[in-house]
């Protein structure tokens, strides 16, 4: 009997699973709540590590302090304020001292005047005060580790950790010199025992100490400037901020006073200059007074070299003036049609002309409109033209305005030359020794004024010196920390959990993206479009199908506590599939079932076995393992593999003799046909031996023939036993059969016009949402009979 694969005419599709098929309603959040049931294992594990690695950091790294001290800097002022003028040109004063704030030399000082090359490697937990009353370390010390060891009752000895060479002997409030180290054993080190310590270079010192400080300013507003310092013993995390905005403040006021110094002296070098000049000065207009017998000139004398001297000034400011407008006409009158420069447009007298600008105005607007209609028109355009005639109009406009603007001045420059020359024609009867004496006087009064000035920037600048520097102070100075910054223990921890849980789910959710097996009822409908005839649970430990072998029938099995693949879920689950079967065909209960899958593992062996013992009850019913190769059918029920099918295909023994009757208990039994001797050549052999002749004696015997067929997808066997069968059952499992696998089965089974049905095997109900809501209440319904 042969059916297509794509008609389902007939079928009865009971209720499989109590599920709808669809998807469910509130699946997105159930989906996921799907998937951390699932991976829960997984998530654990990434919890429970991220947790122990953070448990792990928090037992052994070593506490870490942090201390910090606040300075505030004030711009600096000159000690001259004439000189303030200078603080243009110094940028951002405060981003300055925050470098020099971190600057190597700063570091340096500090590393050599707390001696941080030593530090204390073992015990971790001891302080280093606890140990040594006082440290110093020269700057060439070679880096090397060292022990301090009890040598007696109050005694020390120290050795190099590599050599174990003895370098000094101390006791208690004894300094100890040794490769560049001085040391002073501090009398509680007494009852620590062994203490290692480790001598760094300095160039390191430095840069772990520029490392580990932190320079910042407070906000935007304020000029308060914070200092932190970061290690793992407190007393220094104290010291050494404290220190450097110390020696910071130190260094800032002695260059403060330096400048000062420098500019009193060069102040007191100035006066002493104009002192002198001022001198021959007043020196000069005396000898000039008494050689010249200057007691008083009249005042007419005064005024009239004023207003010449005013005169001739306002003559060349407005012969210049006339030069300039009269170049600036001749380039003008010489440039080609249309350039910038053909309008005197650029005089500074024209622009304030009120109709110069009036007119320049309006050939700037007009010039505007002709630029914009050139875009778009060509300069022959009529429009276009007309606008270049009122620019050319305008122009010679204000070409006539500067015409005339420059003859109104050569009539001023003439008729002030007449006046000049009357003025030079009374001025001659003045004598030259008044302007030669109003020279000497303005000398001696210009410098000193200059010289008085000096003397009180002078006088300032010798308080400044004597006074310290305002501008920066030490605000607040940095406390003993009496907690470490890290490690946080509650924080790591709940990070470690947050993280491996995000980790955990993250891993999940990208497994179950990248899984692309079937997992539930409707993936594989949606693969397939064929119908679930069943859905098999997930079963713990040693198969059902085997106990039943062995006699235990599953309503023994009953008694037990029922949960999600018990004996008791899995008896009922394959008395659905046989239910189902029974009623699936379209022409009535089908009689030659054949059982497949795409690849091996999959569960279509423990499928076939199940659906027939459930099927053996009041029918006759033979299961065939027809996997010449690989079958496992007569182990399952203990049973010797030979004879069976193979002999039987190849005529060696009759079929009476090969077929073993299995008791299953409460009366009923199942046929078996093994797989007989294993060869190597099983699709050949069965495509020439009788199997239709085989069928249809098997099928006036029995009423439901179980074949147990090789997988689809690896060899050829199932694809020549499904034209044979009344219908194919193809099994997958759940989270592992591909999609490709399937399709690849199912068009090989197309192609011999098979009638296909699915079962899906392995089905976690305890992991999954879509069966757990009507399987546990199955469950619960098998507890209660």
């Amino acid at each position: 009997m042969s059916h297509d694969v794509t008609h389902s005419q007939g079928l009865r599709s009971p209720s499989l699973d109590g599920a709808p098929a669809g998807f469910l309603p509130g699946a997105g959040a159930a989906e996921l709540v799907d998937i951390l049931r699932r991976r829960l294992w997984s998530i654990l594990g990434c919890t429970v590590l991220c947790v122990g690695a953070a448990v792990l950091y928090v037992v052994l790294a070593r506490p870490s302090y942090r201390a910090e001290a606040a300075i505030r800097m004030d711009d600096r002022r000159q000690p001259i304020p004439t000189l303030d003028v200078l603080a243009l040109y110094r940028g951002n004063e405060l981003s300055t001292e925050i470098e020099m704030l971190g600057s190597r030399t700063l570091a340096e000082d500090v590393v050599a005047a707390l001696g941080l090359q030593l530090e204390i490697t073992k015990p971790r937990a001891v302080l280093r005060e606890e140990v040594f009353a006082s440290v110093r370390v020269t700057r060439d010390a070679p880096a090397a580790t060292y022990r301090l060891e009890p040598a007696d009752s109050d005694g020390f000895v120290v050795r190099n950790d590599s050599s174990e060479a003895v370098l000094g002997r101390t006791v208690p409030g004894k300094p100890l010199t040794f490769a560049g180290v001085e040391l002073e054993v501090s009398p509680h080190a007494l009852g620590l025992g062994p203490v290692a310590f480790s001598v760094v270079a300095f160039d390191d010192a430095v840069r772990g100490l520029r490392k580990a400080l932190s320079i910042k300013r407070r906000n935007r507003e304020a000029n308060i400037v914070d200092v932190g310092y970061r290690g793992t013993d407190p007393q220094l995390v104290q010291a050494v901020p404290n220190l450097l905005a110390t020696r910071f403040i130190i260094d800032r006021q002695k260059t403060q006073q330096t400048e000062t110094r420098s500019t009193g002296a060069f102040l007191r070098d100035q006066t002493a200059k104009l002192a002198r000049q001022l001198r021959a000065s007043e020196d000069s207009l005396e000898r000039f007074r008494v050689v010249e017998h200057i007691v008083s000139l009249p005042q007419q004398a005064s005024s009239g070299v004023t207003q010449f001297a005013e005169l001739q000034a306002q003559r060349n400011a407005l012969d210049a003036e006339r030069r300039a407008l009269e170049q600036l006409l001749s380039s003008t009158a010489s440039s080609v049609a249309g350039s910038t420069q053909s309008t005197p447009i650029a005089f500074p007298t024209l622009l304030r002309n009120e109709v110069a600008a009036s007119l320049l105005s309006a050939l700037a607007q007009t010039e505007d409109r002709r630029s914009e209609l050139l875009s778009r028109r060509s300069p022959q355009d009529a429009d276009v033209q007309v606008l270049t005639r009122r620019i050319e109009d305008l122009r010679a406009q204000l070409r006539g305005i500067a015409a005339t603007y420059l003859q109104g001045l050569s009539n001023q420059v003439v008729a002030i030359d007449l006046t000049l020359a009357k003025s030079n024609a009374q001025l001659q009867t003045i004598p030259a020794k008044e302007i030669r004496l109003a020279q000497l006087e303005r000398n001696v009064s210009g410098l000193a004024q200059i010289y008085t000035q000096l003397e009180s920037r002078l006088k300032e600048s010798e308080i400044a010196a004597a006074a310290e520097d305002p501008s920066v102070r030490l605000v607040d100075a940095a406390l003993l920390p009496r907690e470490p910054v890290s490690p946080r223990r509650a924080f790591s921890i709940v990070l470690a959990l947050l993280g491996g849980l995000t980790l955990g789910l993250g891993a999940a959710l990208t497994r179950e993206h990248l899984d692309r097996a079937v997992h539930t009822r409707h993936d594989l409908l949606a693969v397939t479009g064929r119908p679930v005839l069943g859905i098999i649970p997930h079963a713990d430990g040693e198969m059902w199908s085997a106990r039943l072998a062995r006699g235990k029938g599953p309503g023994r099995a009953r008694r037990r506590p029922i949960g999600a693949g018990s004996r008791a879920e899995l008896a009922e689950a394959f008395v659905r599939l046989a239910t189902n079967v029974s009623f699936a065909g379209p022409n009535g209960p089908p009689q030659v079932v054949t059982v497949t899958s795409a690849l091996r593992g999959e569960g279509k062996t423990t499928s076939a076995v199940n659906l027939a013992l459930a099927s053996a009850n009041g029918r006759r019913v033979l299961l065939i393992d027809a996997d010449l190769r690989c079958g496992t059918i007569h182990a399952l029920f203990r049973l010797s593999r030979t004879p069976g099918l193979a002999e039987v295909l190849a005529g060696w023994m009759p079929l009476e003799n090969a077929v073993r009757r299995m008791d299953t208990g409460d009366g009923t039994h199942v046929d078996v046909l093994p797989a007989g001797s294993a060869v190597n050549n099983a699709s050949q052999l069965l495509w020439r031996a009788d199997l239709d002749g085989l069928l249809v004696r098997l099928r006036a015997a029995y009423d439901l023939i179980v074949i147990d067929s090789p997988p689809m997808n690896v060899v050829a066997d199932a694809t020549l036993l499904a034209p044979q069968s009344d219908a194919v059952i193809v099994v997958a499992r759940a989270g592992r059969t591909a999609p490709e696998a399937l399709n690849f089965t199912l068009e090989q089974l197309r192609s011999v016009h098979a009638l296909v049905w699915t079962v899906l095997n392995d089905i976690d109900y305890r992991r999954d949402r879509v069966y757990g809501r009507a399987y546990g209440q199955r469950a619960s319904y098998l507890e209660t009979e």
